[in-house]
C-alpha cells in the first residue's frame, strides 16, 4: 500500500531529527577534539609530539568540513533530504583520507591512525534505520583505510581497521535489533487495526441492516396497502419515492465514506464551491424564512481539494444549519483567512443548538437526533475534511445556536 502524505512527512521529520543529531555529534567531535588536541593538549606536552594544525590540508581541511553544512542544507533547500547523509559521509570521507596522505605520505612517520568522528558515523549509522546507508559507511572507511595502507606501505592501518570492525559489527546487531523491534511494533499494529476493522465492520453492518431495513419495511407495507385497496383514493407513491430517496442518500453517504483515500492535487476555487452549495441549500429554504447569508468577498480562493467532495461538505453543513432552525432564522457562511497556510470556512445558526453530551458522539456511524436522519451526514463531513488534511471544530449551545469551523490548507 503506498504511504500518504502524512506518512510520508512523518517519516521526513524523523530523517530531519536523526541528521540534526549526527552532524552536530559530527561537530561537536570534528572541531572541538582537534582544538582540544593541538591548542590544549600538546602545548601541555614536554616533548615535541611533531603534530601541527598546518599538517596535510592544514586550516582547510577543517574549513572544507564547516563548507559540507551550508552545502547539505542547499540540498535540503532542493528536496534531497535522503541524499544528505551520502553526500556529507563520503564527502568527509575522502578529505580525510586526503589529508592523511598529503601528512604521511613520502615521509618517515608513523601513521597515526584513528579519527574519533569515524566511530561516530559507524556507531550512530543505526539512526537512520537504513543498512543501505550503513554499509555505504562501514565499507567507505574500510576501503578509505586499505587505500591509504596501500599508498603509505604501511601495517599501521590494521590496528584501527580491526578496532573499527568490531564497532561496525556491534552497530549492525543494534541496527538489526531496531529493525525487528518497529517489524514487530508493526506487526502488532496492523494486527490490532484489522481487529479494529472487523469490529467497526460488524458495527457498521448492524447500523446499516437498521437503517436500511426501516424504510422497506415502510415501503413494503404500502405495497400490501395498494395491493389490498387498488380503487382506494390514497395515493402512497410520494411517501414509498421519500422512502427510496433515503435509502439512496444511505448508500451515496457510505460509498464516499467506503471509497479509499486518494492523493488529492487538483486546484478548486472554495469560493465557487461554496456558492454552489448555497444555491443548492436556498431550494430548501424555499418556504420558509430562514435566511442564507454569505460574508465573503467574490475573490477566488484557491485550495487543492476534491470538488465533488468538499461541495458535499458544504451542502451537509448548510443544509444541517437550515434544518436546525423552525421557519425562521439566520445562516452565515463566512470564509476567512485562518493564518497564511490555512483557510477557515464557518457556517453558523441560531438554530436548537446540540447538547454538550451530544457533540463527541457527531462523528459515530448512524448517531443522530434527527427523526428521519441517517447518523451518516456528519460522519461524511468529517471524513471529506480528514482526506483534505483539514480540520473541524464544533461550538453549540442549546437554545443559542451551533458554530462550525472548517479549517482547510491553501494550495
Amino acid at each position: 500500500m503506498p504511504l500518504t502524505a502524512n506518512a510520508l512527512g512523518r517519516i521526513d521529520k524523523e530523517e530531519i531529527k536523526a541528521l540534526k543529531l549526527s552532524i552536530w555529534l559530527f561537530y561537536i567531535i570534528f572541531i572541538g577534539y582537534d582544538a582540544f588536541y593541538f591548542l590544549i593538549y600538546i602545548p601541555m606536552q614536554k616533548v615535541e609530539l611533531g603534530a601541527s594544525l598546518n599538517d596535510g590540508l592544514g586550516l582547510w581541511y577543517h574549513l572544507i568540513g564547516l563548507l559540507l553544512l551550508p552545502i547539505c542544507f542547499g540540498l535540503y533547500k532542493k528536496s534531497k533530504l535522503y541524499t544528505i547523509k551520502y553526500f556529507f559521509f563520503i564527502t568527509y570521507n575522502l578529505l580525510d583520507m586526503i589529508n592523511n596522505l598529503l601528512i604521511y605520505y613520502n615521509t618517515n612517520e608513523s601513521f597515526r591512525a584513528g579519527n574519533f568522528t569515524e566511530v561516530v558515523f559507524i556507531f550512530f549509522a543505526p539512526i537512520f534505520i537504513n543498512k543501505i546507508y550503513y554499509w555505504t559507511v562501514t565499507i567507505g572507511i574500510m576501503v578509505k583505510y586499505l587505500i591509504t595502507g596501500l599508498a603509505l606501505q604501511t601495517t599501521d592501518v590494521l590496528l584501527p581497521l580491526i578496532l573499527l570492525l568490531l564497532i561496525s559489527v556491534i552497530s549492525y546487531i543494534i541496527l538489526t535489533r531496531i529493525n525487528s523491534y518497529i517489524n514487530a511494533l508493526i506487526a502488532i499494529n496492523d494486527e490490532m487495526n484489522q481487529k479494529e476493522k472487523l469490529i467497526n465492520l460488524g458495527q457498521m453492518a448492524t447500523g446499516i441492516a437498521h437503517e436500511i431495513r426501516n424504510p422497506l419495511t415502510s415501503l413494503k407495507g404500502f405495497i400490501q396497502l395498494q395491493q389490498e385497496s387498488p380503487l382506494s383514493k390514497s395515493d402512497y407513491t410520494p411517501i414509498m419515492k421519500q422512502e427510496v430517496d433515503r435509502i439512496g442518500t444511505i448508500v451515496d453517504d457510505l460509498m464516499i465514506l467506503g471509497k479509499p483515500k486518494r492523493e488529492i492535487n487538483t486546484q478548486v476555487n472554495l469560493v465557487e464551491i461554496v456558492d454552489y452549495a448555497i444555491s443548492i441549500c436556498e431550494q430548501i429554504a424555499i418556504g420558509t424564512n430562514i435566511k442564507l447569508i454569505k460574508e465573503y468577498e467574490p475573490l477566488p480562493i484557491n485550495i487543492k481539494g476534491d470538488e465533488k467532495q468538499l461541495k458535499q461538505l458544504v451542502i451537509n453543513l448548510v443544509k444541517n444549519a437550515v434544518e436546525s432552525m423552525v421557519e425562521t432564522g439566520e445562516v452565515r457562511i463566512q470564509i476567512s483567512a485562518d493564518s497564511k497556510d490555512r483557510v477557515v470556512l464557518t457556517v453558523t445558526d441560531h438554530g436548537c443548538g446540540i447538547p454538550q453530551e451530544h457533540l463527541e458522539k457527531l462523528f459515530i456511524p448512524f448517531f443522530t437526533t434527527k427523526a428521519d436522519g441517517t447518523g451518516l451526514g456528519l460522519m461524511v463531513t468529517n471524513q471529506i475534511v480528514l482526506d483534505h488534511n483539514g480540520e473541524i471544530k464544533i461550538h453549540s449551545e442549546v437554545g443559542k445556536g451551533t458554530t462550525i469551523n472548517i479549517f482547510l490548507p491553501k494550495e
